[in-house]
């Protein structure tokens, strides 16, 4: 009966021990549980350490079993992902296919409408090609009329061409004879051609001999241009120094006449003498020019010219008599002005 316990024991262990390992992976549960169940004996220690490899062995299995499954789950995984992958690229390869068909579908209606417009179109030229056909047999109807009536015209216009050719043959006599004249007028035409060539060539000599010539006369010219020049100032130089010792004379011949009247009235008596005294002291008045004027040498307006002055000028009216004032002009040259400058 002991035995027969104890037997009973040790498998109750073994199987506790073994769903404690299978379970938790315990070792140290199991041998609580072997102290707590009285094993001493060391035939239960090695039936222990036995039962213990087993478990060892089993639980590197199960790891092992586990780690299998693990990458299988892994691997399951891996191709759930790559199915789902693979059905979203067929979903949207789907839909691109049923956008395209339909794209497609709305390319092909409006092509089709295209065809039905070009259809339509085509009839309508078809009418009109068929009116047009009509037309042009109609013209040509009357072309061919047209026709008929110019063959008669050309029949009578060769007839008039058989007359107009043996009249030319006569005239083409005529013609030859015309020829032989023009071909002697053609030889005189050339000869004329060399001497016109020579006088053309004579002609371009003679221009060039006559530019030589103008260029020579106009060298000429220039010189004697500048030599009048040179005269002409020469002569105005003369001129204005003969109106200075002119001017100089005059005013020596009124200084004489002065002196000579003045001799005159000393002799008269108290009033004459007052009288020439006070003329003779007569200071000239000053005036300004109203207008451009001329210095004349002379009262006459064909005198030499003294000197030009300008308006508002100063000068000393001397005198005025007539049409005329005799003035002292601004650079002390004395002579005649204008009246209607010093008014």
């Amino acid at each position: 009966m002991t035995f027969l316990k104890a037997n009973s024991q040790r498998t109750t262990l073994r199987g506790t021990l073994r769903g404690t390992l299978r379970s938790s992976s315990c070792l140290v549960l199991a041998t609580l549980a072997l102290i707590w169940a009285g094993v001493t004996e060391a035939q239960d220690l090695d039936e222990l350490e036995m039962v213990t490899e087993d478990a060892y062995q089993e639980k590197e299995a199960a790891i092992l079993e586990a780690k299998d499954i693990q990458a299988r789950v892994r691997s399951r995984r891996g191709e759930l992902e790559r199915a789902k992958r693979n059905a979203k690229n067929a979903e949207i390869r789907t839909r691109s296919a049923e956008n395209d068909a339909k794209n497609r579908i709305a390319n092909a209606n409006r092509e089709m409408e295209r065809i039905k417009k070009q259809i339509f179109q085509l009839q309508a030229d078809q009418a009109k090609f068929e009116a047009q056909t009509i037309k042009y047999g109609e013209q040509i109807q009357a072309k061919k009329a047209e026709l008929e009536a110019g063959q008669k015209i050309l029949e009578e216009t060769r007839q008039k061409t058989m007359a107009a050719q043996q009249e030319s043959t006569q005239r083409l006599g005529q013609i030859r004879e015309i020829e032989g004249q023009m071909d002697n007028l053609r030889g005189q035409k050339d000869k004329e051609q060399v001497l016109y060539d020579k006088a053309k060539r004579e002609s371009k000599e003679s221009e060039v001999r006559l530019k030589t010539v103008q260029k020579r006369a106009a060298e000429e010219e220039r010189k004697t241009n500048a030599e009048m020049e040179k005269l002409r100032i020469k002569t105005q130089e003369a001129e204005l120094a003969t109106a200075r010792r002119q001017a100089q004379a005059l005013s020596v011949s009124e200084s004489s006449q002065i002196n000579r009247q003045a001799s005159s009235s000393a002799g008269g008596g108290s009033a004459a003498g007052y009288k020439a005294k006070s003329g003779a002291g007569r200071r000239p008045s000053q005036n300004q020019l109203t207008k451009d004027c001329v210095l004349r040498a002379s009262p006459s307006s064909k005198a030499t010219i003294l000197a030009k002055l300008k308006r508002g000028q100063d000068v000393a009216v001397l005198e005025r008599d007539g049409g005329w004032g005799r003035v002292k002009g601004p650079n002390g040259r004395n002579g005649y002005v204008s009246r209607s400058c010093v008014p």
